[in-house]
C-alpha cells in the first residue's frame, strides 16, 4: 500500500502518535493504534473523539485534564488535526509540557490524524519532535496525480481485502493509470468496482473500463493548458473530440469554471512573485510554493499544482478572469434551458477567453 514513514529515536512517546495521510488510509492504522492503548471495553467510556474545529485543541485539553471512569488514563483521538490559530496551539502545547496543569497524564494517550500538516507548524515540530509520527500519505507527481507505483500497491491491498484475486499487474496498472489525486476517491472507485465482480470473479480490463470512473482525467491538462496558453486552436479541438465522445456538456463546463477559479486564486498571489518564480516547475515548488499564505498552500495542495495555475494566471489580467469565469454562467443557463449547439457556445467562450491580449 502506501509507504509507511515512522520517526524513531530517543524522546518519541509511544502514547502520543500522529498519523498522516487521507483518512481512508490513515484511520483503520489509528483503529488498531488504539486498540494497543487502551482496551476495547474501556473505549466506550475513556475514549474521546474531537473531530476538527476551531476549537478542537482546546477539547482536547479538557477531555485529557477529567480523570477515566474506571482508570486515571485516557484516549483522545484528534481526527482531521489542521494547523490551528497560534493561540490555540500553544496552549495546547503548554498543557502537553506541563506548563498550565498538571500535563499528560503518564496512563493518558493522544493519537492525531491528519490529512496533511505544516511542517513549518509548532504543532507538526512538536510531534515530530516528542511523538511517534507514521506518514501514510501517497505521493503525487508533478501534475498532482497518485504515483503510479504507490497507486497501484494501494488498489492491490483494496483489492485483496475485499476477498478478490488480485488481478494482472496490466490491470492493476490500468486501474491505477484511471487514479486522479482524491485517494478517498480512489478507494470508493476501487470499492464500486470489486462489488460489481462476482465472488469468484478475476476484475479484469473490460470491468474496470465498464464499472471505474476515470479520475485521471488527462483531457482536462490538454483543455486547461491550451487556455492558459491562450491557444484556441488547440483548445477548441479537444472541445470538439470530448463533446463527439460523448463527454456531458455540463462537466466540461464545471472543468472550465474550476480552472477559471485556480486561475483567479492566484492572480491575487502571481504579481507579488519576481519574474524568474514561474520558469521552473521544480524550483518554484522548492523555492516559492513554501512561502505562500497557508490558505494558498491550502487551496493548490502541491506545489507543480500552484505553479501551472501561477503560470496560466500571469497570461490574464485578474479582471479578464472575473469576466470569463461570469460569462461560463450565461453558457450553463444556455445549456440547460435551450437547444444551443455546445461546440458553438464553447467555441465563442474560448475565441474570447484565447484572444492575444485581451
Amino acid at each position: 500500500m502506501s509507504t509507511r514513514k515512522k520517526s524513531e529515536g530517543a524522546g518519541k512517546s509511544e502514547r502520543v502518535l500522529l498519523f498522516l495521510g487521507d483518512p481512508v488510509v490513515t484511520d483503520p492504522e489509528v483503529r488498531r493504534a488504539i486498540d494497543v492503548l487502551i482496551p476495547r471495553e474501556r473505549q466506550q467510556v475513556d475514549l474521546e473523539i474531537v473531530r476538527a474545529g476551531e476549537d478542537c485543541l482546546d477539547r482536547t485539553i479538557e477531555h485529557l485534564s477529567q480523570v477515566g471512569m474506571f482508570s486515571t488514563g485516557r484516549c483522545v483521538w484528534v481526527r482531521g488535526m489542521t494547523a490551528e490559530p497560534a493561540e490555540a496551539a500553544s496552549r495546547f502545547l503548554d498543557f502537553l509540557a506541563g506548563k498550565s496543569g498538571p500535563g499528560l497524564s503518564p496512563d493518558s494517550a493522544i493519537v492525531a490524524s491528519a490529512s496533511h500538516l505544516d511542517k513549518r507548524s509548532r504543532l507538526y515540530k512538536w510531534f515530530s519532535s516528542h511523538a511517534t509520527v507514521t506518514d501514510l500519505a501517497l505521493e503525487v507527481d508533478r501534475q498532482g496525480r497518485l504515483k503510479e507505483e504507490q497507486a497501484v500497491d494501494f488498489v492491490a491491498a483494496r483489492i485483496k481485502a475485499s476477498g478478490l484475486t488480485v488481478p494482472t499487474r496490466r490491470t492493476l496498472a490500468l486501474i491505477a493509470g484511471r487514479a486522479g489525486s482524491d485517494v478517498g476517491q480512489l478507494a470508493q472507485e476501487v470499492d464500486k468496482l470489486c462489488v460489481a465482480c462476482d465472488a469468484d470473479a478475476t476484475v479484469t480490463d473490460k470491468l474496470v473500463r465498464t464499472h471505474m470512473r476515470d479520475q485521471a482525467q488527462a483531457w482536462v491538462y490538454d483543455l486547461t493548458g491550451a487556455i492558459s496558453a491562450r491557444d484556441a486552436g488547440s483548445a477548441q479541438r479537444v472541445i470538439e473530440k470530448l463533446v463527439g465522445q460523448g463527454e456531458p456538456p455540463l462537466r466540461l463546463l464545471a472543468t472550465l469554471a474550476t480552472h477559471l477559479a485556480n486561475l483567479i486564486e492566484a492572480s491575487r498571489l502571481v504579481a507579488g512573485l519576481p519574474p524568474t518564480a514561474l520558469r521552473n516547475a521544480g524550483a518554484f515548488a522548492r523555492d516559492y510554493f513554501p512561502k505562500l499564505p497557508e490558505a494558498a498552500r491550502e487551496h493548490f495542495k502541491t506545489g507543480f499544482r500552484a505553479f501551472y495555475a501561477f503560470q496560466g494566471a500571469a497570461a490574464f489580467k485578474p479582471a479578464e478572469l472575473v469576466g470569463l469565469h461570469r460569462e461560463l454562467l450565461s453558457i450553463d443557463l444556455r445549456l440547460k434551458s435551450s437547444r444551443a449547439d455546445p461546440i458553438h457556445l464553447f467555441g465563442a467562450f474560448l475565441q474570447r477567453a484565447c484572444a492575444a491580449g485581451a
